[in-house]
């Protein structure tokens, strides 16, 4: 779906420029979407945004169970893609970047 990846850069853009409750409310409502229609990849990454906004905005519980939903998102997507293609994903510089934010 354009228009819930076009929201999920919205929220990292919020993120970034420190508008840390819009970019929870837009990663939380994507992440959902993401859910129903099995976009894993999205997913994962909708999580991890949700959990650095959640620690901007001084909620590090919330945060903690959100990295921890981003990291099962993400081993569910190693799982169905196979090791090679997951190695290749993950070698990319963006991705490297965000998995560094995961811990």
């Amino acid at each position: 779906n354009l228009v819930a990846r076009a929201k999920l850069a919205q929220a990292e853009v919020a993120l970034r420029t420190g508008s840390a409750a819009t970019a929870l409310s837009l990663a939380q409502q994507v992440q959902q979407q993401f859910a129903r229609g099995g976009q894993l990849e999205s997913e994962w990454r909708a999580w991890l945004i949700a959990a650095l906004a959640s620690e901007q905005l001084g909620d590090s519980s919330k945060a903690a169970e959100q990295r921890t939903q981003a990291r099962n998102v993400l081993l569910k997507l190693e799982q169905q893609w196979g090791s090679e293609a997951f190695k290749q994903y993950t070698s990319r510089p963006d991705i490297q970047a965000y998995r560094k934010e995961l811990g």
